[in-house]
């Protein structure tokens, strides 16, 4: 049977803890930069195709296999900046296993 996959999105600067009731959380996608100008749009969004390549492994890395994880959406955790001047925002794909 397949996990019920759980989508979160988190704005630049910002924070939101993920949670598995039951099971631990399994990351199956992650995406930090900037895709379109609707998503967390402050009017920094000029930049719509940049991201940073190893979302999905420093998210797995800081939150597979736990309970509950605190995600932040920083270049301080996603460095270096993907792009620059743009506001970003993290976007999560996961499941509890």
């Amino acid at each position: 049977m397949q996990s019920k996959a759980f989508t979160e999105t988190v704005c630049e600067g910002f924070t939101t803890t993920i949670k598995c009731a039951n099971g631990k959380i399994r990351i199956i996608d992650a995406e930090y930069g900037r895709q379109d100008k609707k998503t967390c749009n402050d009017g920094q969004a000029k930049d719509t195709n940049c991201s940073y390549g190893k979302a999905k492994q420093k998210t797995a890395k800081l939150c597979d296999n736990k309970s509950k994880c605190v995600l932040e959406s920083s270049n301080e955790i996603y460095k270096p900046d993907p792009c620059p001047g743009n506001s970003k925002y993290l976007i999560v794909k996961y499941a509890c296993n």
